[in-house]
């Protein structure tokens, strides 16, 4: 082997482009000996950093890198969730609460899975708990079915789905504050790095 073939080849910076639902703005950087070693990574970027919106301030959007062109990786968005502070605070104010976790099929036939919190004030009989996880359940799932899975995001960020949601609910009993803790594709559960863990590889600029 020749000398050059020993030596280690030099690294670039790559750009980390947000996907076309966020405009491709940029997202963050990473070094890398070759473009194909930052695929099929998880990027967790905040919602407030992508709209500038501080509303957004205690959401995130999962992306995931999935091609590379002209020193650019790019991104499809793979999931969104809630910062557990700001979902712990919730839970403590609450008297009573109702949490779930079920996976849907979007309209282009994605599967998703979804976690809502309700935090209830008060503390309702069991029968109202009871109609009250039903009819959640029932609403959500129908709602994720007649949507595709950008649109269901979309939704989720600018607040349609929670205030549909809510309105539902109030048929059975007041609620308010209903946080969508996280929706995700359900690839991710299968994924061999956690998003926690790449962000120490992966360097987030903020804009």
């Amino acid at each position: 082997m020749t000398q050059q073939l020993l030596k280690k080849k030099k690294k670039k910076w790559y750009l980390i482009i947000a996907a076309n639902e966020f405009n491709n703005i940029e997202i963050g950087e990473t070094l890398l000996s070759e473009p194909e070693q930052g695929l099929n990574k998880i990027i967790v970027v905040s919602l407030y950093t992508l709209t500038n919106d501080i509303k957004r301030q205690n959401n995130l959007i999962l992306f995931k890198t999935i091609s590379t062109k002209d020193n650019k990786i790019n991104t499809e968005i793979i999931g969104y969730t809630t910062l557990s502070s700001y979902v712990k605070r919730q839970i403590r104010a609450s008297k009573s609460r109702i949490e779930e976790s079920f996976l849907c099929k979007t309209k282009d036939n994605i599967i998703v899975r979804i976690k809502p919190l309700v935090p209830i004030k008060y503390k309702p009989k069991k029968s109202v708990l009871t109609a009250l996880r039903k009819k959640l359940k029932n609403y959500l799932t129908n709602a994720i079915e007649k949507q595709n899975y950008i649109d269901i995001i979309n939704s989720i960020i600018n607040f349609q789905m929670l205030k549909d949601l809510q309105n539902e609910l109030k048929k059975v009993y007041p609620v308010s504050n209903i946080t969508i803790k996280s929706l995700a594709k359900e690839e991710i559960k299968g994924m061999s790095e956690k998003p926690e863990e790449i962000k120490h590889t992966l360097q987030e600029k903020t804009i």
